[in-house]
């Protein structure tokens, strides 16, 4: 169960995995993955917070009137997050148990396995951080919204800001306000458009990705806000585009 997610380089190009792989740290993957299990039927979810830099306390629990997870379903999610982590950030990642009957050191599990036995919290911890570069979107900036929109649209599962915007770019945020307040809108508008348009975008695709899935890749916070965002927006239901335009 553990080294299950080492079999992630196998699988074919899935919108999912390719999108937690564009996490830029360790705490990027958890809030992308916190918000997946927004949009799955699981009765599961991993919760986590930061403890020191990067480390965090994890723990796999029920969701509100759900059971609590086995200890099989659980060695699983933290394989497959480890995994992920550790080709995002392209170092070890440290992790050990509440309980101490799971650790994991230098590349190495090491399990004191009992069936059913409750793990406890996980602490978890990357001995590198992604830096992510600045990469300004060109012709200093003098289109923003069509530059907020292209950089948003590349990554929109991101956990997007003003102020990691203008740091990418370069500039002050005051100087970011100020030029989107020039074109008459704001980061807020810019950022629900490229997500709207992403959105549009995969469901016109008849054979792409199911609705729970296109919430998720255009960077919403669930279903029902995927769903009150777009109908408000376009004047229809995310289900009603896709049978209307998707070919």
């Amino acid at each position: 169960m553990l080294r299950i997610g080492e079999g992630i380089d196998d699988l074919p190009a899935e919108p999912v995995a390719l999108a937690l792989l564009k996490a830029s740290s360790l705490k990027d993957l958890l809030e992308r993955w916190f918000r997946l299990s927004r949009f799955s039927h699981s009765r599961h979810e991993v919760r986590f917070a930061e403890d020191a830099p990067h480390t965090f306390k994890l723990q796999h629990r029920n969701k509100v009137g759900g059971p609590r997870p086995s200890t099989i379903e659980t060695l699983l999610i933290l394989g497959v997050i480890t995994c992920l982590a550790e080709k995002i950030t392209r170092g070890s990642v440290n992790l050990v148990t509440e309980t101490g009957l799971l650790s994991r050191t230098n590349g190495v599990w090491k399990l004191d396995f009992r069936d059913d036995a409750a793990l406890g919290s996980v602490t978890m911890t990357s001995e590198k951080a992604v830096i992510e570069e600045s990469e300004p979107e060109g012709n200093d900036f003098l289109d923003a919204p069509k530059a907020l929109r292209h950089r948003i649209k590349k990554d929109p599962v991101k956990k997007w800001t003003l102020e990691e915007v203008a740091r990418l770019e370069g500039i002050s945020t005051r100087s970011l306000q100020r030029k989107l307040k020039e074109h008459e809108t704001s980061f807020s508008q810019l950022l629900t458009a490229a997500r709207l348009e992403t959105s549009a975008e995969m469901l016109c695709n008849r054979s792409g990705p199911g609705l729970a899935e296109i919430g998720f890749l255009a960077g919403f916070a669930d279903q029902p806000h995927f769903t009150r965002t777009f109908t408000r927006s376009v004047g229809t239901t995310p289900s009603a585009y896709r049978s209307d335009f998707a070919s």
